[in-house]
């Protein structure tokens, strides 16, 4: 009947694309000693969403978030988080709003693309909620 999903969700408290990529590697390491996965992300086994939002220097309030959906390598969940916080910063600084949307990450540009918005997205799940398991 194939392969059973595991998802595991993390409070958003990553700061940089190198903390985020420490938090996948040894992730993968712990998956990998458990025998629940290969964490062969290039294979499809192990893929990560990444949310990405900025804040003002001495803010806490975080800002519109935008979602990576299906990164698959650790190289690139870094490089998404970068060029996602350059874009954000850019609109801000230029006076304008982020957008809630799904975007995808293409490592060949370098760049991520809008796949849906949030508009799009409550169209489909007009009542989703989401409730932590524990």
């Amino acid at each position: 009947a194939g392969v059973g999903l595991m998802e595991i969700v993390t409070k958003p408290d990553f700061r940089s694309p190198e903390e985020a990529g420490a938090f996948l590697k040894k992730l993968r390491s712990i998956l990998r000693y458990l025998g629940t996965c290969d964490g062969n992300m290039d294979e499809g086994s192990m893929r990560c969403d990444v949310n990405v939002s900025v804040r003002p220097a001495g803010s806490n309030e975080l800002r519109t978030r935008c979602e990576m959906k299906n990164v698959n390598s650790v190289k690139f969940v870094m490089q998404a988080i970068e060029v996602e916080a350059r874009r954000h910063v850019e609109i801000y600084e230029n006076g304008g709003t982020v957008e809630q949307e799904t975007r995808q990450f293409d490592p060949v540009s370098g760049q991520t693309k809008v796949m849906r918005s949030l508009l799009t997205t409550t169209a489909i799940f007009p009542n989703r909620i989401c409730r932590p398991w524990c």
